[in-house]
């Protein structure tokens, strides 16, 4: 898994979990409420996700949170 781009500050172990990608092509997102910037690069690709975004990506049908 690789870590999304931080645009705001650093977090510790605790405050990530992981999301995986199921949709096609790629997928990017900014995250309104830590800035953070994801980007999927295609079907099964995992990131390392702040846990403060995860409701946010919850929303998206081709993301779960692992």
């Amino acid at each position: 898994a690789s870590l999304a781009t931080d645009t705001t500050t650093k977090t510790s172990g605790t405050d990530v979990l992981s999301a995986k990608y199921f949709g096609q092509g790629t997928l990017s997102i900014q995250s309104s409420g830590t800035g953070r910037h994801y980007r999927f690069n295609g079907h099964g690709d995992t990131l390392v996700i702040d846990r403060r975004d995860h409701l946010m990506l919850l929303r998206i049908p081709d993301l779960q949170i692992v």
